[in-house]
């Protein structure tokens, strides 16, 4: 457990962290500031309720919510996974890196990306989400919509992901998207953490690994649209009122996990590997 705490605070301390956490903090706190502007002095009749403003439902900063929505990959991909490599190159894990061991150090890496990762998306939405339901009310006189009260049932699509929430409760509904992001950015996180300790990778830099990696799922997006496979593409799981199922998000959730564990478990074997072999100066005393 103090391993891990270790670990933990270290990824907090890095730059890349603070950077990528500092811009998460800028969206979500300009996003709710946005809608307070939005709806200041405006008659009661007028105002939507804290569920409608937040973060991923608001129609007023849909603009910050879009940019967030196409960065999401990056964002997951810098925020912890990088620290293992700019430590290493650095010195910093040195101490860590003898007195843990090869094989434990990277996986409570790993482990310890994933949490960070999630916590913080978790951590950033729901903040986002209680501002909302503190300073608008719970039931809205308007929605995004623009549907009396009643008719709202009416507008339940089924193919739509977890509509059915949005109908009997949009509080729930947002939390169950809270949940959903913070999952999938931290399997994306473990397989960048994974794939960042194969040899092709490992003379890129940090930001260049991030770029590349994240140009591979905007092709994934594109792709996902113009052959009408909405299940491969991220964007499917954090924009709202998307046409998938259960069933898409789990599995697409699932094979980045499945991926990342994969790479890691090669990644650590490769490790061991470099630092158990005999050097070959050792290899010619011992003749």
């Amino acid at each position: 457990m103090k391993v891990f705490q270790f670990y933990v605070r270290s990824m907090l301390n890095q730059l890349e962290f603070q950077i990528c956490f500092g811009f998460l903090c800028l969206m979500s706190f300009g996003s709710f500031l946005w809608n307070c502007l939005t709806y200041y002095g405006k008659d009661y009749m007028q105002i939507r309720s804290g569920a409608d403003v937040f973060f991923l439902t608001s129609t007023s900063s849909r603009i910050v919510t879009m940019i967030f929505s196409l960065i999401v990959p990056l964002i997951a991909m810098m925020l912890c996974a990088g620290y293992r490599k700019k430590g290493e190159k650095e010195g910093n894990n040195l101490f860590a890196f003898i007195r843990m061991g090869h094989r434990k150090y990277l996986m409570i890496g790993a482990i310890a990306t994933i949490f960070v990762t999630i916590i913080c998306f978790w951590m950033i939405l729901g903040i986002n989400q209680i501002l909302c339901r503190i300073v608008f009310p719970v039931i809205g006189m308007d929605n995004r919509w623009g549907l009396p009260m009643y008719l709202l049932p009416l507008n339940y699509n089924s193919k739509m992901f977890l509509d059915i929430w949005q109908v009997q409760n949009p509080y729930i509904y947002n939390i169950f998207y809270i949940f959903i992001i913070g999952i999938l950015a931290g399997g994306i996180s473990l397989v960048f953490y994974g794939v960042s300790m194969l040899d092709i990778f490992k003379k890129m830099g940090l930001v260049q690994n991030a770029v590349f990696f994240f140009v591979f799922f905007i092709i994934l997006v594109a792709i996902g649209q113009l052959f009408s496979v909405p299940m491969i593409s991220f964007l499917s799981y954090i924009q709202v009122g998307q046409e998938v199922r259960m069933i898409d998000y789990g599995i697409f959730t699932g094979v980045l996990y499945l991926l990342g564990i994969l790479f890691t478990i090669w990644g650590v074997r490769k490790y061991c590997l470099l630092y158990t072999s005999p050097s070959p100066r050792d290899v010619e005393e011992s003749r």
